[in-house]
């Protein structure tokens, strides 16, 4: 709804909708879609396939973008990657499917976390902007593009992903 209420007064003829991805219920699922974004929602090996048949059924087959948001440190965000990138085993119908046509790459972002502040304005403080870094979140971004459309440019902070990086990150759940 959020952001159904930004894109709105700018961009009207873009609809934002919030789906509910295991509910095979839901109002939305006669609709396809131009854009799929997900964050956070490959986390147990588990729900793949349903994520996978969810994500299926509402991308277009063409010119249409799919974004996965996630922790670079969860190996199901690298399967879901593998899967759409390269095929795999499909549980629900006992088979091998192929890859997904189109263009699929993994961007990985280093996430710098640190206490909220509030902007001091007052002279006294003006020369000390320095913020105090918390921690990193390795951050991973799943995109695919179906035939018809090109990726997005990458821009100086974007990293794509290589064969050996998911090596180097100590994998969770």
């Amino acid at each position: 709804k959020l952001l159904q209420d930004i894109l709105e007064p700018h961009t009207p003829n873009i609809q934002a909708k919030c789906l509910e991805w295991r509910d095979t219920q839901d109002e939305h699922m006669a609709q396809t879609c131009d854009i799929v974004i997900g964050t956070d929602v490959a986390y147990y090996q588990y729900l793949l396939q349903p994520l996978l048949n969810t994500i299926s059924h509402f991308l277009k087959p063409e010119n249409s973008l799919l974004m996965i948001i996630g922790q670079a440190n969860r190996q199901s965000q690298w399967d879901l990657f593998d899967i759409i990138s390269k095929g795999g085993y499909n549980v629900d119908l006992d088979c091998h499917e192929t890859k997904w046509k189109g263009r699929t790459e993994m961007l990985l972002y280093q996430l710098e976390m640190s206490e909220w502040q509030q902007q001091q304005h007052d002279e006294e403080h003006e020369d000390n902007d320095e913020t105090i870094v918390d921690g990193v979140l390795d951050i991973a971004v799943l995109m695919h593009a179906t035939p018809g459309l090109l990726l997005p440019s990458l821009s100086k902070n974007d990293y794509l992903a290589q064969e050996n990086d998911r090596d180097k990150i100590a994998m969770s759940f």
